[in-house]
């Protein structure tokens, strides 16, 4: 069990990890958690205190307990916001594993209400590129389509789309998903011709990539 003595390493590991999330139905991306970024130096104080959210943070959440994990972000998200500040990229990484710990719990207006926070604020200090803006991004555009919201979805998606494009390139597994999430949300707003056009773009590089055979080609199929 991870504690106040486990090497830095382990710790490191943990915290890299961020909280993973189901996906919504009929589309691949799941809620993804954010590893730990840091903004300037990080005194040991500060890095105890977000090691400590993490190492706890993970082990609850692999037993289930969201709450006592929810009680547990909240006070580390209090005391990051009294040392560090709003705005410091360590609050921010708090935030949106916050919510992703809200879409566990179904609590999607709150996730909503965390990550639209998240987003405004790394498109001011990162850059709309950074993956860390394109995962609030995707994580928010998810939310939306749960809650029915599909115009913001789509905008979210199809933004977050590009940028994944200019990143990791068209035929990449992270792309591919993209754009079957773009392609979902595009069917549930009634834009069908949109959707197959997006589908068999899909379809056709998981045939390339994969094969024909492959689970994900005949899930697209």
């Amino acid at each position: 069990m991870l504690g106040q003595d486990t090497d830095p390493q382990t710790l490191n590991n943990y915290i890299s990890g961020g909280i993973g999330g189901p996906g919504g139905e009929g589309h691949e991306q799941g809620i993804g958690g954010y590893g730990g970024i840091g903004q300037g130096p990080t005194v040991n104080q500060h890095y105890n205190i977000k090691t400590e959210y993490f190492t706890v943070n993970n082990l609850r959440v692999s037993w289930g307990e969201y709450r006592k994990t929810e009680e547990l972000c909240l006070a580390v998200l209090e005391k990051q916001k009294q040392l560090l500040g709003d705005d410091h990229l360590d609050t921010l990484t708090t935030m949106g594993n916050l919510a992703c710990l809200y879409i566990h719990l179904g609590e999607h207006r709150k996730a909503k209400e965390l990550n639209v926070i998240v987003l405004d604020k790394q498109q001011q200090l990162l850059y709309n590129s950074h993956p860390d803006t394109i995962l609030t991004m995707v994580n928010l555009a998810s939310i939306y389509l749960f809650l029915g919201e599909h115009q913001k979805a789509a905008e979210l998606y199809l933004v977050g789309l590009e940028k994944q494009k200019q990143l990791l390139g068209d035929n990449h597994p992270h792309t591919l998903v993209a754009i079957r999430n773009l392609a979902y949300t595009y069917l549930k707003l009634g834009e069908y011709q949109k959707a197959e056009e997006l589908y068999l773009v899909v379809l056709e590089k998981q045939k390339q990539l994969l094969g024909d055979d492959h689970p994900h080609t005949l899930h697209t199929m």
